[in-house]
């Protein structure tokens, strides 16, 4: 199995955090001491300054264990922003269902969920030779480091699809619908890093930490904002 391309870049730690700390206190003492609050889901070894980090098998000792498809440990409409980032697409389709769910009661009216995964649109694109030259520029650096050299864009879609334990891809279309089913509305599209809300802005660091170029992850990644109506 290929290494996953979770998390990213030097840590910037909000509050260090006694590794023997109860989970409840860590989420009370956020809560408390944030009047903004914002988490992130499927952290890895990256910490945002001023968002609680949380993952379903924590590599820190202060990123709180989480498993999102079954609950997010915060009061309802406690959280105002979350943070989602290559995360859904790790998960069945009926756990990305609950995932969504669980965002939508966690989060205030008005709160907004951003969600970064790979866009199976483009990558079938890529696959098919219809992206021009940063498609090509794609199969050539996901060939060079997974695939010992090949620019072969079958095995590079073969990858996307099933390793790093992906379980379900989404395009745009199949996003947006599940959003809306979950309750959410407001879906917006984004550029990689950027937002009409300043809090949104440049949070992504899929693959810092492994290296991966970031065109890589630019070109296969989609952003779409979701916000919980008022």
């Amino acid at each position: 199995m290929v290494r996953g391309l979770l998390g990213g870049g030097e840590p910037a730690a909000i509050d260090p955090v006694d590794p023997t700390s109860d989970p409840d206190e860590l989420v009370s003492r956020y809560l408390a001491t944030h009047p903004v609050r914002k988490v992130q889901l499927g952290a890895g070894l990256t910490q945002l300054d001023g968002w609680l980090a949380t993952d379903v098998s924590p590599r820190r000792d202060d990123v709180l264990a989480v498993d999102a498809t079954r609950l997010l440990p915060f009061p309802d409409a406690s959280i105002d922003y979350i943070g989602a980032e290559h995360v859904i697409e790790h998960v069945r389709y009926r756990a990305g269902q609950r995932l969504l769910r669980h965002c939508l009661r966690a989060l205030r009216p008005g709160g907004v969920l951003r969600v970064a995964t790979p866009d199976l649109a483009r990558l079938v694109a890529a696959y098919r030779g219809e992206e021009g030259e940063e498609g090509r520029r794609f199969v050539e650096l996901m060939g060079r480091r997974y695939l010992r050299g090949r620019e072969d864009p079958v095995g590079v879609l073969n990858l996307a699809m099933r390793a790093w334990g992906h379980q379900y891809l989404y395009d745009e279309p199949a996003l947006r619908a599940l959003l809306t089913e979950a309750g959410f509305t407001d879906l917006t599209r984004c550029a990689f890093g950027e937002s009409g809300d300043p809090e949104l802005r440049d949070v992504e660091r899929h693959g810092v930490e492994t290296g991966i170029p970031r065109e890589v992850v630019h070109f296969e990644t989609m952003v779409l904002e979701a916000t919980k109506p008022r």
